[in-house]
């Protein structure tokens, strides 16, 4: 009787320990070099898909922080009041009440320190005697008393004391008979009125009073002492909101009199006038609680500032902790601030504060929003584009991981492994890999994301930086998700590899290692053609978007670059599956072809290899392709977004320098004027003209019109090339012909939306109102239909010679000589000697041939190449060709290094067969010369179709100018049309991938001539 065999128990410690857990350490220190490869590959992917969201934000919110402080206005929240009853108890009250509870919703966007009041008088009569006297006479000059917090300005840095002190900010009690009110002045203005610290002058401030039949004045005299004088300021200093504290013209008359401005306290200033309003009418001084119900009826004052004092209440954003994230909300929260005010009119007015205003920069803010929506659509599809891309390249390494496996796995599964324990080995590597990769790699995206932006950006704006990355929960969460989902597609395309691999056995591994036999997935389902069809349908739309007006800009903008881009995206994926679908077909033909023409055996056997077995080399030759094309592409963008700085830079200024003249000399000074300004250094050419909008005649639509003189205009201007049918010096001599014209029709050049709004062709007549009046109507004559004409930010203009139009204007409207054509626009060709144009600058500014205002030509282009939302695109391109580099040299290397690798038994038959090493090296040499000649083909397509299709529509343009309106910002995007700049960068780039690809091949080498041929040969684990 057969004896029974006693089992063994597993031990006890051990039983709960999943078998799959050692096979995936025994497999670990056979793959730990190609897993590292892999996770550090899994760990750029996620660094990239984070830097680039984080950088975007960091930008936004640079270019947000420049809005904030462009103007006094946009930096902060005013309430504007009027106080007839001063009392410096109830002003306090209300300050804490706007304080507490009308701003508090908006109390994590703004600067508590910067809270600002400034309480302003009426104009003041000036006496330099005591107005109470006999035969004293007021000045002609008038006085405002502007106060402030004394507390603030101490520090120095909002203004200059030349002499003296600051006024005393000390509250006055009402029984105090002192009604002196300590002042400071500006220099200009103590030269002018003669003052010096110590000096006093008199004035008198007006009560109503209403107790007798009739209302008449009380008046109260006020002495003015001149405590100190400070140096004259700019008004750039956003403290004073714009205010300059200097004389302005009273009545228009440059020549006096003025209107002057004196510092004085905020306490003294309201505590003063308090005296002189009646104890039974002073205002109420408790404090107000939340949501207070004004008291029932509203008792009338007997007495009332004739002239109320003015109380502004500053409240300053803080824009080190507004970032773009938070620009919906602040907008929104703006907008209920502005139309649900607390403490309300009624309620207010028992305080002595009437006629109460509030302003919030919601105008600014919403035009940068509407400039973000813009910029985000390009962004964001440089992200994704950057986004796939990588993963591509993770997937290639992982199936790599899984292929270099395989044979290992096929062995364990004949041998009695379960598919699961093979599965789960494999998979605890990759989820080990990027649990690792989604732990670092946010954080690591930190610093990068700092690198760049202090590489890139101004130094002005890296305040930014620290703004996002310092709230870093926040940025934490805003790119988890790209992190996440990036990790997640890794370990799905891991686990599909991982369960085909599994699906193997020995002898069907070697079978499809010989010939492949398997259809791939897109095949089966023909994913290839529905691209084509969706190719096509996307093509279809955006030509008719692009040709046809049913969209304004804005929507234009918004659906036709994400539509471009998606239609560039699946026209790649088409031309690649079409590609793969024939390229079995092309290595046929390679082969046949090398058979017929005798190149020798390698060509053959190279071409037999590849059409044998083509999924690796193709996977390595989309990959090289695809990064290939993708930097092309990025360079192509940059070099163009860096050319529309400049086009746009050029359009809207038309020459060097264009400004407006300060009283707008007669046409009939051009020769003077051009004189003039010809003279002044570093000035190559000289035009003016007049522009302005003209009503067309019998319709309410206004044009844009240029009228510019036609002899000059040649030498001056930057006219674009094959603007019009003719050149320009030819355009302007025909334009200068209606100067002697018989006809009464002044030769036009119009543009192209124009010709085409209402109609008209060369030779066309229309007319256009010349004066405020119907009966100023001047015609034209169409001689020339340009693209657009320089200058004219909105569509739809019109250029003539001056003279030509003096001449017709002279004979419609100035009949009599008393509405002469004014000149209002000068226009000047400048060296490009820095020296000489800052020279040219200041004169322009401060000189006797000073200007109203002018934009440079070169500052503004500096200025737009400084832009953040430029300067947003720009890092997101820095980071393409960057990527694709590291993936075509990471991915040759590694994929070149397992190839060779795996074929060494390959090689080694062949030399024992007869084939000598220059045989192999050769027949390798031709199958990594068709793949890299085939990528770098493949690339150069790719990139100049998705350059040619992409760019245009993703180029992004900057607000040229501060006053540029949301609809001429949005023209911009397309006016001039956007220029695709091809880099000499390009030579380079292929140089290093040619360099990369000699470096994959000679590794390639290296690894099959190393082993001998008895070592290779050797029986192996199977």
């Amino acid at each position: 009787m057969p004896r029974s065999i006693k089992r063994e128990k597993s031990p006890v410690g051990r039983s709960w320990f999943p078998a799959f857990v050692p096979l995936a350490w025994w497999q670990l220190r056979r793959t730990k070099g190609l897993l590292a490869i892999v996770g550090l590959g899994v760990l750029a992917a996620v660094i990239c898909v984070c830097v680039a969201p984080l950088y975007t934000q960091v930008a936004m919110t640079a270019g947000l922080q420049e809005a904030v402080n462009a103007t006094p206005a946009n930096a902060s929240i005013s309430i504007v009041s009027k106080d007839t009853r001063p009392s410096w108890a109830s002003v306090q009250a209300v300050s804490d009440a706007f304080a507490n509870y009308s701003v508090q919703p908006l109390s994590t966007f703004l600067d508590s320190s910067k809270n600002q009041m400034q309480i302003e008088s009426g104009q003041l009569q000036l006496f330099r005697a005591d107005p109470s006297a006999a035969k004293v006479k007021p000045l002609a000059d008038v006085l405002l008393l502007e106060g402030n917090n004394m507390g603030q300005i101490a520090s120095g840095k909002h203004l200059s004391l030349l002499k003296g002190r600051l006024p005393d900010s000390k509250v006055k009690a009402y029984a105090d008979t002192d009604s002196t009110i300590e002042m400071a002045v500006s220099q200009d203005t103590a030269g002018y009125l003669q003052l010096s610290p110590g000096s006093v002058i008199y004035t008198r401030v007006a009560v109503q009073n209403t107790t007798g039949i009739r209302a008449n004045a009380d008046w109260h005299m006020v002495s003015l002492k001149v405590v100190g004088i400070f140096q004259n300021m700019d008004g750039h200093d956003p403290f004073w909101h714009g205010s300059t504290l200097d004389k302005n013209t009273l009545g228009g008359k440059p020549n006096g009199p003025f209107i002057f401005k004196a510092l004085v306290s905020n306490e003294s200033l309201g505590s003063t006038y308090a005296r002189f309003i009646p104890v039974s009418d002073q205002p109420d001084t408790d404090s107000i609680l939340p949501f207070s119900e004004p008291p029932l009826g509203i008792k009338q004052p007997a007495h009332s500032l004739t002239d109320a004092l003015t109380i502004n209440w500053y409240f300053s954003l803080d824009q080190k902790t507004i970032t773009s994230s938070q620009l919906d909300y602040l907008i929104n929260t703006l907008h209920t601030f502005q139309f649900h005010f607390y403490p309300t009119d009624l309620l207010l007015v028992h305080y002595g504060i009437v006629d109460t205003h509030n302003f919030v920069p919601l105008d600014g803010l919403t035009d940068y929003q509407n400039q973000l929506q813009v910029s985000q659509v390009p962004a964001l599809g440089l992200v994704l584009v950057i986004f796939f891309l990588l993963l591509y390249f993770v997937a290639l390494m992982v199936d790599l991981l899984v292929e270099r496996q395989a044979a290992t796995l096929a062995i364990v599964r004949s041998r009695g492994g379960s598919r699961g324990q093979v599965f789960g080995a494999l998979l605890m590597q990759g989820v080990g890999v990027c649990l690792l990769a989604l732990l670092c790699g946010p954080l690591l995206a930190f610093p990068v994301t700092s690198l760049l932006g202090r590489l890139l950006l101004p130094v002005q704006n890296y305040a930014a930086i620290d703004t996002v990355l310092q709230n870093w929960r926040q940025a934490l969460l805003s790119v988890e998700l790209y992190a996440f989902v990036t990790v997640v597609v890794v370990l799905l395309t891991l686990a599909v590899a991982i369960y085909q691999a599994t699906a193997m056995d020995v002898l069907a591994l070697r079978r499809e290692s010989s010939r492949a036999t398997r259809r791939p997935l897109w095949l089966r389902f023909s994913l290839d053609l529905i691209a084509v069809v969706v190719m096509i349908v996307g093509y279809i739309l955006s030509v008719y978007l692009t040709d046809s007006d049913v969209l304004d800009p804005h929507l234009r903008l918004t659906l036709l670059s994400p539509l471009v881009l998606a239609r560039a995206i699946f026209t790649i994926i088409a031309a690649m599956l079409l590609f793969l679908r024939f390229f079995p077909y092309l290595l046929r033909w390679g082969s046949w072809l090398a058979t017929q023409r005798s190149r020798g055996a390698a060509s053959m056997l190279a071409f037999a290899q590849l059409a044998r077995s083509p999924r690796q080399s193709l996977r390595m030759a989309l990959l090289f392709a695809l990064a290939t094309a993708f930097a092309i592409f990025a360079l192509v963008f940059s070099s163009s977004q860096f050319q529309r700085t400049s086009d746009i830079s050029t359009y809207t200024v038309g020459a060097d320098i264009a400004g407006n003249f300060v009283d707008q000399p007669d046409a009939a000074s051009l020769p003077t004027q051009l004189q003039i300004y010809g003279k002044l250094k570093g000035v190559q050419g000289v035009t003016a003209g007049y522009s302005d909008q003209l009503q067309v005649a019998d319709r309410e639509d206004h044009v844009r019109f240029l009228a510019m003189d036609a002899d000059t205009y040649t030498h001056t201007a930057y006219w674009p090339e094959n603007n019009t049918s003719m050149s320009l010096p030819v355009l302007m001599q025909q334009l200068a012909r209606g100067r002697n014209s018989q006809d009464q029709l002044v030769p036009a050049a119009i543009d192209a939306t124009m010709a085409s709004t209402y109609h008209l062709s060369i030779g066309s007549k229309f007319g256009l109102n010349g004066s405020l009046s119907d009966e100023g109507l001047i015609y034209f004559k169409v001689i020339a239909i340009a693209r657009y004409i320089p200058t004219q930010t909105v569509p739809g203009g019109v250029l003539v010679d001056l003279r030509a139009y003096q001449r017709a204007y002279n004979r419609v409207v100035n009949i009599v000589g008393s509405q002469p054509l004014p000149l209002n626009q000068l226009w000047l060709r400048t060296s490009d000697d820095p020296a000489t144009q800052a020279q040219l600058r200041h004169e322009l500014l401060n000189g006797t041939v000073q200007l109203s205002t002018f934009v440079d030509r070169r500052q503004l282009m500096a200025r737009l190449q400084k832009e953040p939302l430029y300067l947003q695109m720009i890092g997101i391109l820095a980071l393409g060709p960057l990527i694709a580099l590291i993936l075509v040299l990471v991915g040759s290397l590694v994929a070149s290094w397992l190839q060779s690798r795996d074929r060494l038994t390959n090689f080694a038959i062949m030399r024992a067969l007869g084939a000598s090493p220059a045989n192999i090296t050769s027949t390798l040499a031709w199958e990594q010369a068709v793949v890299y000649a085939v990528a770098i083909i493949l690339g150069a397509i790719f990139g100049a179709v998705l350059s040619w299709m992409v760019v245009p529509a993703l180029v992004f343009t900057s607000a040229p100018l501060q006053q540029t309106d949301i609809s001429e910002f949005y023209l911009a995007q397309s006016i001039p049309p956007v220029q695709v700049v091809v880099p000499a960068l390009l030579g380079l780039g292929f140089a290093i991938l040619i360099m990369i690809c000699v470096l994959a091949l000679g590794m390639m080498l290296r690894t099959i001539s190393k082993p001998s041929l008895a070592t290779t040969l050797r029986i192996n684990e199977d």
